[in-house]
């Protein structure tokens, strides 16, 4: 998968420039669009599968007043639970930066490209 702008889409035809835009009908918004409207889908089945599970969560992550947790396997889960916070999380704890480009040094960039490596 290649970052938006960086050529992967663009096929060289006898020197000039032809990419495609549309794929299956749809441009690449479009796909981000609909990829991100499924993925908000899964994370809300995800979310009703672990409420329907919770009480299964807890016996293994805590045990029971039969069979109660080793200190050693509490301590293991709770990192783990940690880890799964902090993986959700993190795309609130992080900003994204952007660098601006104008077009004109793209393609001086792949002129360059094209002459060094034929």
């Amino acid at each position: 998968v290649l970052p938006p702008g960086s050529g992967g889409g663009e096929i060289f035809y006898a020197g000039r420039r032809r990419s495609f835009d549309v794929f299956m009908g749809l441009t690449r918004h479009e796909w981000g669009d609909i990829h991100f409207y499924i993925s908000i889908v899964f994370l809300i089945l995800l979310l009703i599968h672990i409420i329907l599970h919770w009480g299964w969560i807890k016996a293994v992550v805590f045990g029971t007043a039969e069979h109660p947790q080793k200190a050693r396997v509490k301590i293991i889960m709770v990192f783990v639970l940690l880890w799964i916070l902090l993986a959700i999380l993190f795309p609130l704890l992080v900003s994204k930066e952007t660098i601006q480009r104008d077009r004109h040094s793209l393609f001086q960039k792949e002129r360059l490209l094209e002459k060094t490596f034929g």
